[in-house]
């Protein structure tokens, strides 16, 4: 038993400083992929906006986030599992709400549900300086807050609300206000939910538990991990009712901890 135990523990280690000699090799790679995907596209987005309006460009921008997901897959080994994943009515809005650990909880969600048309609250840091990101957030409906100012973030929440009850879009939601640095999920603002069910208060409301995609930031680390396996799993869709709205965002907190197997109590509100 202690020999199965020493090999086991050898191969574990060789697995090991085989990952960082892979780290260390791909990441570069990876980067400068990354870069380069984003400087190509920027030009034919614009183009896109110009010749075929707001649709040409979301149809550009779908393609781009597939292609960030396959250098994730190809470059960094990344196996992605989607979970329950279900076809939503693409014929009015949806709220997708989800936990946050990194950019890269945005790709699944907007690729598997791009018929829904999704759109972003975003910090307005983003609209400026990012190839292809940035003139995609300006120019494709989406809507860009200063986070230092929360009352007037509200306030454009619900004109944006309005927004999108007129043209039928879809919003992404990451109550949490920030990406988590523990994998723990914190607790939900409901602010902005509420301001959203005010105006729509028969919205879809479809949750989603992402899990290890902090993982892939490695702690902001230059060198990522290699052969990292991300769960998305889609929790059952629903209606919330502005009555007793944060026991029910509370309810749906636990629902998505323990469906990415956390601790559902944190130190801080």
């Amino acid at each position: 038993m202690d020999g199965c135990g020493r090999i086991n523990d050898q191969g574990n280690l060789i697995i090991f400083h085989l990952k960082k000699i892979l780290s260390y090799i791909l990441s570069p790679l990876f980067f400068l992929f990354f870069g380069i995907v984003l400087i190509i596209y920027h030009p034919f987005l614009i183009l896109a906006y110009l010749i075929f309006g707001r649709k040409g460009l979301e149809w550009l921008m779908d393609r781009l986030v597939l292609t960030m997901i396959s250098i994730l897959k190809i470059v960094l080994f990344m196996r992605y599992e989607m979970i329950n994943f279900k076809p939503i009515p693409s014929d009015k809005p949806v709220l997708f709400i989800s936990n946050h650990q990194s950019m890269w909880d945005i790709p699944p969600i907007m690729w598997y549900y791009r018929k829904n048309r999704p759109k972003f609250v975003a910090k307005k840091e983003l609209g400026r300086f990012v190839p292809s990101v940035s003139f995609y957030l300006r120019n494709a409906d989406h809507l860009l807050i200063d986070r230092s100012k929360s009352e007037n973030a509200l306030s454009k929440i619900e004109q944006f609300s309005d927004h999108l009850t007129e043209r039928g879009y879809s919003i992404v939601v990451f109550p949490e206000g920030t990406r988590s640095k523990d994998g723990k999920v914190a607790y939900f603002k409901p602010k902005g939910i509420r301001t959203i069910l005010e105006k729509m208060p028969d919205i879809l409301v479809v949750p989603f538990a992402q899990h290890n995609t902090r993982e892939i930031d490695n702690n902001g680390n230059f060198f990522k991990d290699v052969g990292l396996r991300i769960k998305v799993e889609m929790l059952p869709p629903r209606h919330l009712s502005l009555d007793h709205l944060e026991d029910q965002l509370e309810d749906l907190r636990k629902e998505i901890s323990s469906a990415i197997g956390v601790d559902t109590e944190i130190t801080q509100q």
